[in-house]
């Protein structure tokens, strides 16, 4: 194990008769299984992982009943789960993710009643789960992750209620969760995203006192988010974004303290953004984007210090950007566009200096002028006001935001000429339409009169000659003050002499 081996496995292994261990993972052995593996029946535990194997699992594996663990991850194996493999009485654990197997999984896989351990996941398994899977097995981990398999869970996939982990993410399975799920008390990471679940999500789960994280993201669920979530105290990750939960999101999420990152994007949620979120202090990413979300941005948002990523895009939300996200200085991404925000910019915004992914505030009724202090934001790279009533002009100290690789400044009521950098230029005029104030020459844009393209240097051109005049001046003030002092002290002398 681990020692860079290389080149075929030999056959003469098979001779090995007693051999009850046999670990040649992490090394470079390539070529296919050799069916003499078969041979050896005393066989516990076979781990040929991370290597280079190709080919198919050995149909001869079937006669290694004494087997405890096979593990055969990270491999380019081809073809079938062998229909032997439900020989192997013995086995606990079967790990075979991240290989090119294909086909559906054998009926007899159902048999392993001694296995807890089965990691399937990427390979391009199809077809169906067997229905009779989990019924008479202890099982703690499964993961049948981006395969392509289709059609319902088994029903008795968690009868144990022992089950720990489970993901089947990235495949096309569909139809209601399995209602074992519901008291399955053990559960501590859970991933069913990118599916095609359907059914009602406060029936399909219960209290889970150890769950940690769950994914149900981008399937069809309905219905209403339950209490019982609420009292998954130990949730760090809680993401159920694409689907299509209505009602509001109760007050009692204030209960799940140890919650990180919260994703309940493109769905039908409705009502005020409750404010007890703020309760969330470990909080560092908030997804609550494409809802119907109602009111105004909650003023105690900016107690959540941790926050990276705000998300509150493409809902119906109004009134004015609180001058208090502000205090939310780690943000690297902030988006509030598509709703029906007005009033003016904050200047706190400028605050933002870890700002670096973006900052979104278009399709808005943002009014007055865009403040000169977001020159601060020297690390932003996406910066888009567009679709606002914003006036006045592009501060031409954007220039010197060296992280900005894309702007829209475009439909808003802004004046005068554009910034002189790279980033103003790329797109040519597509981010200034609809100003018909700006000027520049980007084709599309009226060219600049010399009064107003001088205009900006001119104000820089003013400051340096304040800068240079007013010491000059002040140095000849002293200098002829001095010099008075020197010329009045003389005349004295010369009076006193003539007394």
């Amino acid at each position: 194990m681990n020692n860079s081996l290389n080149g075929t496995i030999p056959p003469e292994i098979g001779m090995l008769s007693k051999l009850t261990f046999l670990f040649l993972y992490k090394n470079r052995f390539s070529g296919q299984i050799p069916p003499v593996i078969g041979n050896l029946k005393n066989l516990q535990s076979l781990d040929l992982s991370e290597n280079r194997l190709s080919g198919p699992i050995p149909h001869t594996i079937g006669n290694l009943t004494q087997l405890v663990k096979l593990s055969l991850f990270n491999n380019i194996l081809i073809g079938s789960i062998p229909f032997e493999i439900g020989k192997l009485a013995s086995l606990k654990e079967f790990d075979a993710n991240s290989n090119q197997l294909t086909g559906e999984l054998p009926s007899t896989i159902s048999q392993l009643e001694s296995l807890t351990y089965l990691s399937l996941y990427t390979n391009d398994f199809s077809g169906v789960i067997p229905r009779d899977f989990g019924e008479k097995m202890s099982l703690n981990f499964v993961s049948f992750a981006n395969n392509s398999f289709s059609g319902e869970l088994p029903p008795g996939l968690c009868n144990s209620f022992l089950l720990q982990q489970f993901t089947a993410n990235g495949n096309n399975l569909s139809g209601p969760l399995p209602e074992c799920l519901k008291n399955c008390s053990a559960l501590t990471r859970v991933r069913l995203e990118g599916n095609r679940f359907t059914g009602d999500i406060s029936r399909a789960f219960g209290v889970h006192p150890k769950l940690v994280y769950i994914d149900l993201g981008r399937n069809q669920l309905s219905g209403e988010l339950s209490q019982d979530w609420w009292e998954c105290k130990e949730l760090t990750y809680l993401h159920i974004d694409g689907n299509k939960i209505s009602g509001r999101i109760p007050v009692e999420i204030r209960k799940l303290k140890n919650l990180q990152d919260l994703s309940l994007s493109s769905n039908e949620l409705s009502g005020r953004i409750p404010a007890e979120l703020s309760e969330l202090n470990l909080l560092f990413k908030l997804n609550l984007s494409g809802n119907h979300f109602t009111g105004e941005i909650p003023v105690g948002i900016s107690k959540l210090t941790g926050l990276r990523s705000l998300d509150l895009s493409e809902n119906a939300l109004t009134g004015n950007i609180p001058k208090e996200v502000g205090r939310c200085v780690g943000l690297i991404q902030l988006n509030l566009s598509n709703n029906n925000l007005s009033g003016a910019m904050p200047l706190e915004l400028s605050n933002l200096v870890a700002l670096q992914a973006l900052l979104d505030l278009s399709h808005n009724s943002l009014s007055g002028t865009i403040p000169r202090a977001l020159e601060k934001l020297t690390s932003l790279e996406k910066l888009d006001l567009s679709h606002n009533e914003l006036s006045g002009g592009i501060p031409s100290t954007f220039s010197t935001m060296s992280g900005l690789q894309w702007v829209d400044f475009s439909y808003n009521n802004l004046t005068g000429p554009i910034p002189d950098a790279d980033v103003f230029r790329e797109r040519g005029s597509l981010p200034f339409v609809g100003n018909s104030g700006l000027c520049g020459v980007e084709e599309g844009l009226s060219p600049c009169s010399p009064a107003i393209s001088n205009r900006g240097s001119s104000k820089d051109h003013k400051k340096l000659v304040i800068a240079i005049v007013v010491p000059i001046a002040c140095l000849l003030i002293l200098a002829i003050f001095i010099i008075g002092i020197l010329i009045f002290s003389r005349k004295e002398r010369k009076s006193r002499k003539k007394l």
